[in-house]
């Protein structure tokens, strides 16, 4: 039995689009949690939030890249991750910084 590729592509593009769609409300709503450390709420041009892995060894992906991924996917990424202002991320990853004089 054959399989008909340009079906096969139609079907997937029309998942990924459904994904997206329901995975960029997702991402939305766990932004309008806020900052988890300073407790902004809302994003401003010079605090954008974004989202901070407490783990890096488990981190699979970019929150941002699994918005074409299933939803579960997501869910199981975002357990991993808080969300934090652009200050915030800053801040913590300014201690892992090896600072080097010359």
């Amino acid at each position: 039995m054959s399989r008909n590729p340009e079906k096969h592509r139609l079907k997937q593009r029309v998942t990924r689009k459904r994904y997206y769609a329901v995975n960029s409300r997702t991402i939305a709503t766990e932004k309008e949690k806020g900052c988890s450390v300073c407790g902004l709420k809302e994003e401003l041009p010079h605090r954008p939030l974004g989202f901070d892995h407490l783990d890096e060894a488990e981190k699979k992906a970019k929150i941002s890249r699994l918005r074409w991924f299933s939803p579960a996917a997501l869910e199981a990424e975002l357990g991993l991750v808080r969300c934090v202002c652009e200050p915030c991320h800053r801040n913590r990853h300014r201690s892992y910084r090896k600072v080097s004089v010359a």
